[in-house]
């Protein structure tokens, strides 16, 4: 930007009129279009330009120096402001980003375990579900890589978590994987009936719902989960591995 300040400090401290002050716009507007898509920083000098160049309408520009130098100011401080505006945010939303991505897979887990206790998994809402659990499970990827790549400190917090993003998704992908027995067994049939009786037994499902809602609140609180209690032995060693990584990481392990 100061660059193009200068150019045009250049461009207007020559004052072309008539058929030059047209060339010259023509020049810097063709520069524009060769570099804007390339290069936007170099296409910046020249827009900075031909946009002074345009609005002193041929004239001569008293004080021209100073006009430059204040606008080049005004610009300096209102990037430093951005900048520190992005930066905070940026860290801020980095620190939740992780814990915030693992908590929606694990309520996504919940919803798809529904229709997999029920043996119907290809119903419109069970296939919303499963779309949405495995979503889920690669956002919680794509959350880890944003916060390891914000800043050194939230880099050293991201891989702290690395276990549970890992433990996770393990955890959502079986759920799917299940699902996908269920399909290939018959959504709804007596034998898909008898497979969600072996993986959920009796009260497997609440029994889920329970752990998912004690892993679920210690990753907002930030505290060492409560003892899972039973759990559907299909989703026993998914479970406890996340338990266990939770534990390790919370502040007062």
């Amino acid at each position: 930007m100061w660059v193009g300040l200068i150019l045009a400090l250049g461009v207007l401290t020559a004052h072309p009129t008539g058929l030059w002050l047209a060339l010259t716009v023509v020049l810097l507007q063709f520069s524009i279009e060769m570099f804007v898509v390339r290069n936007y920083a170099l296409a910046v000098i020249f827009i900075t330009t031909v946009a002074l160049t345009i609005v002193s309408g041929g004239q001569r520009v008293p004080g021209l120096g100073g006009l430059l130098l204040a606008r080049g100011v005004d610009t300096a401080i209102g990037c430093v402001v951005a900048l520190a505006v992005f930066l905070v945010t940026r860290r801020a939303g980095a620190a939740t980003r992780i814990p915030a991505a693992i908590n929606r897979t694990l309520e996504a887990v919940g919803a798809v375990s529904d229709h997999l206790a029920e043996s119907a998994v290809t119903t419109p809402g069970a296939w919303a579900a499963r779309r949405d659990l495995q979503l889920q499970a690669i956002g919680v990827l794509q959350a880890y890589d944003a916060s390891v790549n914000s800043s050194v400190v939230r880099r050293s917090d991201a891989e702290l978590m690395w276990p549970t993003v890992v433990a996770t998704q393990r955890l959502a992908y079986r759920v799917l994987s299940a699902c996908w027995t269920l399909e290939q067994v018959g959504s709804g049939s007596e034998a898909a009936r008898g497979v969600s009786r072996s993986l959920f037994s009796a009260h497997g499902d609440e029994q889920l719902h329970r752990a998912l809602a004690a892993l679920v609140g210690a990753i907002r609180t930030g505290t060492a989960p409560a003892p899972l209690g039973e759990v559907p032995s299909f989703l026993s060693t998914e479970l406890v591995t996340l338990y266990e990584s939770l534990v390790q990481t919370a502040p007062d392990s």
